[in-house]
């Protein structure tokens, strides 16, 4: 699947819509206090950041409604334990957790290939796929039978790739919508709702913090967390020899990742309504962890997430909750056996608590 090192998306003025250029640009650095991308949400005289309420009337999608399911899929080297099998660079570890009997596909690739299979009934739907690690891949709305769509999600298991980062995956995200929506009239846009999905173990990595000496993970909203354990280096030194995508545009001693910086990206995210004269955009998210993989990987999953000893599904689960909740969806941790995305009304209209 192609990588995109770096990459930016300039929306143009909306002909007929009355709004003004915004500019959309996945951004993954930054220092604190600014906000992801540049703060669409003020762009465009407004939107729904961080939960705002809207005027909503749960029930099924209305049959001139368009949906556009975009699901945002962590493929960081974390997920072979998370959501086993996997193959990545550390196969030690990979090869260390191996699947159980009668396991040969991880959990977000046999519930998105049903998800997809259930969607061709649906005429006014359409799916993208955006993997993340250390890069991210770019994301294309297709019909749920298409080729370009379920190739890459049946081989998820194959290519893992180094870390999880999340803040840059929701600036794709955003980007994705923008540029999908311009290719839609204004009346087309106008009955479009996006359903943007993450599937995650709900652990960023790599997390950098611009505070000194900052040891504590958070154990509230807001809080922030360490530099992740084995990057000390790369978040603090700008001669690292580590390639990520994120390096030319991160400021070593800044943040990245940080609780902060997600809840942007989430708002960015739920003002593009607003931004681009679609009906809605909400996030849902589904927190995937399995413990026992976690337990039997033992010291090396300790520097595979790097939380200093705190357990991963408790951050993940916390994480997860709260980006579902600020993205005015749906948080979903049924756990890997169901392997479905059941209890995520994808296919209806929902309302923010």
């Amino acid at each position: 699947m192609g990588r995109l090192v770096t990459w930016g998306l300039w929306v143009s003025a909306l002909v007929g819509c009355g709004q003004p250029s915004v500019t959309l640009e996945p951004d993954a650095g930054g220092q604190a206090g600014g906000a992801v991308g540049g703060g669409l949400a003020g762009a465009a005289g407004g939107g729904q950041a961080g939960g705002g309420a809207v005027s909503c009337t749960p029930g099924p999608l209305g049959e001139e409604e368009l949906l556009r399911l975009l699901f945002v899929v962590d493929q960081g080297t974390l997920m072979c334990v998370a959501d086993g099998p996997g193959v990545s660079d550390r196969p030690t570890v990979c090869e260390s957790l191996l699947p159980q009997a009668g396991s040969t596909q991880p959990a977000r690739t046999r519930a998105l290939l049903a998800l997809l299979t259930e969607a061709q009934a649906r005429p006014n739907v359409e799916v993208a796929l955006l993997s993340f690690g250390r890069s991210t891949s770019r994301a294309v709305f297709h019909r749920p039978d298409s080729f370009f769509l379920r190739q890459p999600v049946s081989t998820l298991q194959a290519e893992l790739d180094g870390q999880s980062n999340l803040q840059a995956a929701l600036g794709a995200a955003r980007a994705a919508i923008g540029e999908n929506a311009l290719q839609l009239s204004a009346a087309d846009r106008a009955r479009t709702r996006y359903v943007v999905v993450l599937v995650s173990a709900g652990v960023p990595t790599p997390r950098c913090s611009s505070v000194d000496l900052d040891t504590q993970l958070p154990t509230a909203p807001g809080g922030r967390w360490p530099d992740t354990e084995g990057f000390e280096a790369w978040c603090n030194t700008p001669t690292s020899d580590l390639q990520f995508e994120e390096r030319g545009r991160f400021v070593p001693g800044g943040d990245l990742n940080q609780p902060w910086q997600l809840d942007d990206a989430v708002d960015d995210l739920v003002s593009l309504p607003a931004a681009l004269g679609v009906r809605d955009v909400r996030l849902d998210t589904w927190h995937l962890l399995d413990e026992a993989r976690v337990q039997r990987c033992g010291a090396a999953c300790d520097e595979l997430f790097g939380l200093r000893g705190a357990a991963p599904r408790s951050v993940g689960n916390t994480l997860m909750r709260r980006l579902a909740q600020r993205g005015r969806g749906v948080f979903a941790d049924t756990g890997l056996s169901t392997a479905s995305f059941a209890d995520l009304p994808l296919f209806e209209r929902t309302c923010p608590p």
